[in-house]
């Protein structure tokens, strides 16, 4: 593999095999298919008498458990900065107890109905995770970081609803 390379390192030809590609997506395929090979190529070399391939890994789930409300008053309590609405984290803090029922029924109810399951895998390079190809990306980050959920701030409508109505109740 040979390049054509502009005075800024910006690489317009990529030549392999005696063709030229031109096309960005393609060349940056392509090198990352060749550093991918010295990569996997270096690992076997030289590490080879470490690896052990008579260890079977154990098939673990991950596990998501519900949240309390001892775990929301903790995260609303560290919150710093104004979120991307403008709204003020003395504000939210202010009103925790109003809306941390909601956000404990809201969360425990996405967690039921988003309950999929992350197999582990014998694969390294993968970190031990097989997408879920049926689920959309989105939903895969709320399996892994549902409790992150928390650190997101609501716009002034949705705390006036919360302080209306703070006990709802969701039918799933």
């Amino acid at each position: 593999m040979t390049g054509q390379c502009g005075e800024r390192n910006d690489c317009d030809i990529l030549m392999n095999d005696g063709k030229k590609i031109t096309q960005p997506e393609k060349i940056v395929n392509l090198l990352n298919d060749y550093f991918t090979e010295v990569a996997e190529q270096l690992i076997t070399k030289r590490y080879t008498h470490h690896i052990n391939n008579n260890l079977g890994k154990p098939n673990v789930s991950l596990y998501i458990a519900k949240t309390n409300e001892k775990e929301i008053h903790g995260i609303i309590n560290n919150l710093k900065a104004n979120g991307i609405n403008g709204i003020k984290p003395k504000l939210i803090k202010d009103m925790t107890n109003e809306i941390t029922p909601v956000l404990k029924e809201y969360l425990d109810v996405a967690l039921k109905i988003n309950n999929k399951i992350i197999q582990q895998v014998d694969s390294s390079k993968y970190l031990e995770l097989v997408i879920d190809y049926k689920l959309k990306f989105r939903e895969h980050i709320i399996h892994i970081k549902i409790k992150s959920m928390l650190s997101v701030t609501f716009s002034e409508k949705t705390l006036n609803t919360l302080i209306q109505r703070p006990n709802i109740t969701y039918n799933t």
